[in-house]
């Protein structure tokens, strides 16, 4: 079974100065529950995520690593050029009978 600790999420973004940079999110900030043997829905809910940094100007994608493979999600909100205040994010981790991830969708 996978805890916060052995996957990473990260969020790619474009800044205020239109760079694009990765931002990950804290493991404190995640909740798992497992759906069925092979699945794990993941709940972020970072009420500060751009608390220090420069406010966003758009967020492309979402990428899940785990046991070294990453999973990249493209942004659901691909339309809205403008990027939330807070940061929440639900994605279901599947994986097989030997406990290999196989891939990540947004829940």
């Amino acid at each position: 079974m996978f805890t916060p600790g052995d996957y990473q999420i990260a969020v790619t973004y474009r800044d205020s100065n239109y760079l694009w940079k990765d931002r990950a999110v804290d493991s404190m900030e995640m909740t798992e529950t497992e759906v069925s043997p092979t699945e794990r829905a993941v709940h972020c809910f970072v009420p500060n995520f751009w608390g220090r940094f420069s406010h966003p100007s758009r967020i492309e994608r979402v990428m899940v690593t785990l046991q070294g493979r990453t999973f990249r999600l493209p942004w659901r909100a691909a339309l809205n050029l403008a990027a939330p205040s807070v940061l929440s994010l639900d994605i279901l981790l599947h994986y097989d009978d030997h406990e290999m991830p196989t891939s990540v969708t947004w829940n």
